[in-house]
């Protein structure tokens, strides 16, 4: 009987577990909320505004753990930032940047997965969509040749920015003959003049105050 029992033992440990490969995607709807800014950027470039305080807002999912089963409540990341927002509303904000939203699994059976968003509340001073209708003639012909908007311009900013970041790029850098600008429509680096004249100087101005704010918060993460 022993000798049965080890052996039963033995081969349920030399079992192969294999667990097959998967692609989870998912998209966080910023433009829900309007006319509130929601930007995952660390720093509201070319606005003025008030920092209110930091927002975390921590959501544990409902688990059942039975008879070797687990069962878990979904909770979506739309909805954890949906109590950001309502979170920001409530503390005098009209909109929260620096926006981060992760996602923790449970490590053990006394514990509970659970999604943690963060976020700094600001009042900004003017959050009108033509706020910046007349910056420059040049950047405005790049996008449809239609008047600069608030959202056209902080995406351009919010797509520089994370493609610098993700390759570990910088900005700016020594040229040949001249100081040299990156390019997010060439994915190549460009005179200062040259990027200039193809966005405007107020373009660069914003950009480069926005990747010094980027750089600076993932330096500080770093050192925690």
């Amino acid at each position: 009987m022993k000798r049965l029992l080890l052996f039963a033992v033995i081969l349920l440990c030399s079992c192969t577990i294999q667990l097959p490969e998967y692609t989870r995607t998912s998209f966080l709807d910023f433009n829900k909320y309007k006319p509130f800014l929601v930007s995952s950027l660390p720093d509201y470039a070319g606005y003025s505004y008030t920092s209110l305080g930091q927002i975390i807002v921590e959501v544990g999912q409902a688990t059942t753990y039975q008879n070797g089963m687990v069962s878990t409540k979904a909770v979506s990341s739309q909805t954890v930032l949906d109590l950001l927002v309502n979170e920001a509303k409530e503390n005098g904000a009209n909109g929260i940047i620096g926006v981060n939203i992760s996602y923790t699994p449970a490590s053990d059976r006394r514990a509970q997965p659970c999604w943690t968003a963060i976020g700094i509340a600001i009042h900004a001073d003017s959050l009108d969509e033509n706020a910046f209708t007349s910056i420059n003639d040049d950047f405005a012909a790049k996008f449809r040749r239609t008047p600069v908007t608030r959202d056209e311009l902080a995406r351009f900013i919010e797509q520089t920015v994370s493609y610098l970041k993700n390759n570990a790029l910088e900005l700016t850098r020594a040229g040949k003959d001249d100081f040299e600008v990156f390019d997010i429509q060439t994915k190549r680096y460009i005179t200062l003049d040259a990027f200039n004249a193809r966005y405007g100087e107020y373009a660069y101005k914003m950009l480069s105050r926005a990747f010094d704010a980027a750089m600076a918060e993932e330096s500080r993460t770093a050192d925690q």
